[in-house]
């Protein structure tokens, strides 16, 4: 297992509500998510985001089973469709009911730096532009257009959002930080599903459609801090893996040249007192050079070298 698939494993208990125990003296998700579709018609009001066109309405029926209403059909039973059980105080949504698209507040003549992808990596310096979609410090970002689509970034000044960005808001009742985990247990899903070839999107209808479990507010503030204790470990056990990858990239040529270097210094089989000893053998040797020399099949060396063994030491 990887570390990547380690933390994959974790992130996906931590939505199964298998991570932290339920506390029964937590507020039901579902009240949270009352609150969620209030504050939603408060902002639609307000005009800060839109309404949709077709809302999702989740809901469990007399059977306990999960049913959906979308727009103003009937609602019928998602139990096959949702990809996996949650505790009873939990509830599920389709991510379109939680969070928008934005594209951020049109701003002229006024410098700020230019948010693009390279700038936020710190792949490139700053560039000051006066005019843009202009979005404050701390907001978040959703890269739409690229390799990477999906990938979020946090805006680390005040400034103008980058062609390849759209503002990523979601609901305040939802942990912000219990968000992002479920989008990065996502991310490889919305990188293999992008649209498009010469340039690929996000996918914007496979992202909005994504079953996001809420728990309640209070077990979403247990799951992430549990996931940032365990972040710990699970980094030292990737940095782990990488050596032990290494190790089992490199064995076999490690090997070759650990029997090699045995047997080059005697140590790879026993020696026998009754062989002939190298001495002789090298004498034979010498002997067969002299004689192609005189042939001419070879050259004389100019500063022949003779290695002997005096005192147990070698000259």
């Amino acid at each position: 297992m990887t570390g990547q698939q380690l933390k994959n494993s974790i992130l996906q208990m931590a939505v199964q509500g298998k991570l932290v125990p339920q506390d029964p003296n937590d507020e039901p998700a579902s009240v949270l998510l009352a609150r969620i579709r209030k504050e939603k018609e408060e902002l639609i009001k307000a005009g800060k985001i839109k309404k949709e066109k077709n809302p999702s309405y989740i809901f469990r029926g007399a059977d306990n089973l999960p049913y959906e209403k979308v727009g103003k059909n009937e609602p019928v039973c998602i139990a096959d469709k949702v990809p996996f059980d949650i505790p009873d105080t939990w509830e599920w949504v389709r991510l379109s009911t939680i969070c928008q698209l934005i594209d951020g507040i049109k701003m002229n003549n006024k410098n700020y730096h230019n948010l693009d992808a390279r700038y936020m990596r710190g792949k490139s310096e700053p560039k000051t532009i006066n005019s843009g979609k202009f979005v404050s410090a701390g907001s978040y970002l959703i890269l739409v257009d690229g390799e990477n689509s999906g990938e979020i970034f946090i805006a680390p000044e005040d400034g103008y959002m980058g062609s390849t960005f759209k503002l990523l808001w979601f609901s305040e009742q939802i942990i912000d930080k219990y968000f992002l985990h479920f989008i990065d247990l996502n991310k490889e899903i919305l990188k293999n599903s992008k649209k498009g070839a010469a340039i690929p999107h996000l996918n914007k209808e496979l992202f909005f459609n994504l079953f996001l479990p809420i728990p309640p507010c209070n077990e979403q503030k247990r799951i992430v801090e549990k996931l940032s204790t365990l972040a710990h470990y699970v980094n030292e056990y990737a940095n782990h893996q990488n050596e032990l990858n290494i190790l089992n990239s490199n064995f076999p040529d490690m090997l070759k040249k650990s029997i090699l270097q045995e047997a080059v210094q005697g140590k790879l089989v026993p020696q026998d007192t009754s062989d002939e000893p190298a001495s002789v053998l090298l004498e034979r040797i010498r002997s067969e050079k002299q004689r192609l020399i005189a042939e001419g099949k070879i050259k004389k060396d100019k500063h022949e070298s003779v290695i002997f063994r005096r005192d147990n030491s070698h000259y």
